[in-house]
Parts: structure tokens; C-alpha cells; sequence
């Protein structure tokens, strides 16, 4: 029984660890539920090229994302004035749009990749980019 409650106290330490990390890993998942919802209805709807699909997702997943972060995923917040905020957010996400669409580009147009395909590889390199850098520079407590 001991040993029951011991990795349990180590699960909740590790969860409590990684909370941050995981509960932006839901928002990017939900963001990204409305980003590939209008590339798809834009591109295979529509018949709109797939970088003005993606960019059109993008930017809808960049405020749905916005929403949720602030609401749920980060602890704190280093910029107070929330204008200020919403600003150096949508920087952030804009240089991840431009990272994206390039490799878009690159995969499917010069590589020849199906366009999803391009977009999910595209989406796991973004993540990154974009918890980062928003950790850094918007949801980090400064002394």
C-alpha cells in the first residue's frame, strides 16, 4: 500500500511539474482543431489555395488560442497592460504563421507533400516555437 501511495504522490508531483506544459498542450490541440477545420472547409470546400487556408485557420486558432492561455494554461503574467499583451501574443503567433507557411511552402510546393501532411509537421514544429517564446516573453513572473 505504501508503495501504491508513493507513486501516486510521484504522479501528482510530476503532473503538478508539468501542469503549465500539458494544459497548453490542450489549448494547441483545441487552436488547432479550428485551425485544420478551415484550411480543410477553405481548401477542399471552397477550393482556396492551401496557404490562404492555413493562413485563414492560423489566425482564428491565434485568438482561440489567446483566450484559452490566459484563462487557463499560464500561472502568471509579465506584461500587465493587456493590450500590450494581446500585441506581443500575436507577434509571436504571426513569426509561428510565417515559420509555418514557409514549410508549408517548401514541403508542398517544392517537395511535393501533401499539403496535411506538410501542416502537421508544421504544427509540431510551431508548437514549440510558440509555448516557448511565450513562455518567455508573456507568462513568465520577472523579479
Amino acid at each position: 500500500m505504501v508503495v501504491i501511495m508513493d507513486m501516486f504522490n510521484q504522479i501528482k508531483l510530476l503532473l503538478h511539474r508539468y501542469r503549465e506544459f500539458l494544459r497548453n498542450f490542450v489549448c494547441s490541440v483545441i487552436s488547432t482543431l479550428f485551425d485544420l477545420a478551415v484550411l480543410i472547409t477553405l481548401v477542399n470546400v471552397l477550393d482556396v489555395h492551401y496557404l490562404v487556408g492555413a493562413t485563414a485557420g492560423y489566425t482564428l486558432g491565434i485568438f482561440v488560442g489567446y483566450v484559452i492561455s490566459i484563462r487557463w494554461v499560464f500561472a502568471s503574467r509579465s506584461v500587465k497592460n493587456k493590450r500590450h499583451e494581446m500585441m506581443i501574443f500575436v507577434f509571436i503567433c504571426l513569426a509561428g504563421l510565417g515559420i509555418s507557411n514557409g514549410g508549408l511552402y517548401i514541403m508542398a510546393d517544392l517537395l511535393g507533400v501533401y499539403y496535411l501532411y506538410a501542416k502537421l509537421v508544421m504544427l509540431g514544429i510551431v508548437y514549440f516555437w510558440n509555448y516557448f517564446v511565450k513562455k518567455a516573453l508573456l507568462f513568465t513572473t520577472k523579479p
